[in-house]
């Protein structure tokens, strides 16, 4: 063809397709419908390999959900504490949960007025990663239910420590949650 780089070349092919079926495939999950694929606008978002449009019909929102939910914990202030760090980790906020309940942590908010390393612990062991926190953030953490398994036995636990990153200043900490 000319106009065409030498390397190029142009293959015309003819091939049938059958006509779409009309009606649903899979009620319960998809269902199959013939799209207009001539209009740009109305063009479907997913088609199937004959041009069909599929469209995902929802029988019920609750069933579609159903293991991605979880409930979070409500309750409220438990604990507050504001303390000036220092160069090893200081407990800034605890909350010593009651024997035979199940502490359930809902929420957990931090502020620094410098970069501090922040960790939670619960009965003398980390029970997470420690975090550096920069001055200009404000750590607002939502936790599920059953986030770390917390049975109280009236001497257990649970605190935010935290520590100074180059130079000392006051964390604040709110421990927000509830016993069951």
């Amino acid at each position: 063809m000319p106009g065409q780089p030498k390397f190029t070349r142009t293959v015309a092919v003819t091939v049938e397709i059958e006509e779409a079926e009309v009606g649903p495939v899979n009620v319960a999950r998809y269902q199959v419908t013939p799209g207009d694929l001539t209009d740009g606008d109305r063009a479907p978002l997913l088609a199937d390999i004959k041009g069909r449009a599929i469209v995902k019909i929802i029988q019920d929102v609750a069933s579609e959900l159903q293991g991605e939910l979880r409930p979070r914990p409500k309750g409220g202030i438990l604990e507050k504490g504001a303390e000036t760090t220092t160069d090893t980790y200081a407990t800034i906020a605890s909350v010593t949960v009651t024997a035979d309940k199940d502490f359930q942590l809902s929420k957990v908010v931090v502020s620094a007025e410098y970069a501090a390393w922040i960790k939670y612990r619960w009965a003398g062991a980390d029970i997470s990663c420690e975090r550096l926190m920069d001055d200009k953030t404000i750590l607002l953490e939502h936790f599920p239910w059953d986030y770390e398994d917390m049975e109280g036995d009236g001497a257990k636990v649970f605190d935010v420590q935290a520590k100074y990153y180059e130079e000392a200043g006051i964390v604040n900490v709110e421990i927000v949650g509830e016993e069951v």
